[in-house]
């Protein structure tokens, strides 16, 4: 039986960083915008829904609160005990004043969870890497859909097993599966990863507990074909994305969507992986710098769990705020804090490695930048885990 370490938070050490400064009364822009409309698919998938019952209201121009330097936490990971909710398809509560009230930025009212689950839920993927080497152990992890050409979000320490499997001396091979269950689909390649995250983590690649805060932790990949031969959607499905930092304020309701895999085996996780999603409501905000928010507190949830890093944090109005990226110990998920760094701060992490945005980035010539990456960057950046692998 093959044996899979889920690469997300459930296998690392939390570490947050120290930092200066009080942020707690920082009051952001609160404009209304033109959103762009997308299009997506239907989806008949079986919605696995957990709503939170009676989240508290906000205030119409509440300030966001809570934003405050990261502290430094270390944290050890313990087997949590068995559970078999994770599959368990949920028949929804009825809706009876279950939602808050939450300040709209946009020009069109807030939709339903149920609508933005099916709509999350066709944007996800599954990655999935094997490993023909004992110093890597194979993967399960998420991933979201941001651009109709099929352009996907994830984690860094998810992205990683992607730009390794460049070189012909590691034995790793990735695929993206789509649906619940998950099945093969795609073949993808890695367009970026931030050298700034490489230089810091390399070292823990053969780590079954690595560190990390989130800060700078992202990938973007490209679907480049499909598995079978047949020919790529004309458009995939996707989600916009929310890069202002008024996306979530705390106790705004979220949906969160992803291939959790930490209670499963490897067998399971090849061969029966479901998509799961749920409602919660976002607890406390964080800052690695400035004040900029930039993790999101999403305490304890049912995808609080290993497979679940680069999943999608949705707000009411069915854009992606944000992607899992860690959380911290506990004995069981209700007990852990899941956070998500956010889309505002890929958009500013990304600004510091290439010098534009996030959306420009996604919306230029993506096949230019895989190539240049390729060629430029990922040579340099795979020697740095070379002196980490021991076969190599």
């Amino acid at each position: 039986m093959l044996l899979f370490v889920i690469a997300v938070f459930s296998v690392s050490v939390l570490l947050l960083a120290p930092l200066s400064g009080n942020f707690s009364n920082t009051v952001f822009d609160k404009k209304e915008y033109e959103a762009k409309s997308h299009t997506t698919q239907n989806n008949e998938d079986k919605i696995v829904f957990i709503p939170v019952p009676n989240p508290p209201e906000n205030k119409e121009g509440e300030i966001i609160e809570n934003v405050v330097p990261a502290e430094r936490q270390e944290i050890t990971y313990s087997e949590p005990e068995p559970m078999d909710i994770v599959l368990n398809v949920l028949e929804q509560q009825e809706a009876e004043n279950t939602q808050p009230e939450t300040i709209n930025l946009y020009n069109f009212p807030a939709i339903s969870f149920d609508e933005i689950n099916i709509l999350a839920r066709e944007a996800l993927v599954n990655i999935l890497c094997t490993a023909g080497t004992t110093s890597i152990s194979p993967i399960s992890a998420s991933g979201v859909l941001i651009h109709h050409s099929g352009i996907i979000l994830t984690n860094a320490h998810v992205g990683q097993y992607l730009l390794l499997e460049q070189d012909p001396r590691i034995a790793i091979s990735c695929e993206i599966r789509t649906g619940s269950p998950a099945k093969s689909t795609y073949d993808a390649e890695l367009v970026y990863l931030p050298p700034t995250w490489v230089n810091e983590h390399a070292l823990q690649i053969s780590e079954l507990r690595p560190l990390g805060t989130g800060e700078h932790d992202w990938a973007i990949l490209r679907i480049t074909r499909r598995i079978d031969g047949g020919p790529l959607p004309t458009a995939f499905p996707f989600l916009p994305l929310e890069i202002r930092e008024a996306a979530g304020f705390t106790e705004d309701p979220v949906l969160l969507a992803s291939y959790p895999a930490g209670f499963i085996d490897g067998n399971t996780v090849q061969n029966n992986l479901y998509a799961a999603s749920t409602i919660t409501n976002i607890k406390k905000l964080y800052t690695f710098l400035d004040g900029s928010v930039d993790l999101l507190s999403l305490g304890g949830v049912i995808v609080a769990q290993g497979g679940s890093s680069g999943g999608a944090v949705m707000n009411a109005w069915n854009h992606l705020i944000g992607i899992i990226v860690t959380s911290s110990d506990a004995e069981n998920t209700s007990e852990r804090d899941l956070r998500a760094i956010t889309i505002a701060h890929v958009d500013r992490s990304i600004r510091n490695q290439v010098g534009i945005g996030l959306l420009e980035f996604i919306s230029s010539d993506i096949n230019a930048k895989a190539s240049d990456f390729r060629l430029n960057i990922a040579p340099g950046l795979i020697e740095q885990f070379i002196p980490f692998l021991q076969e190599v």
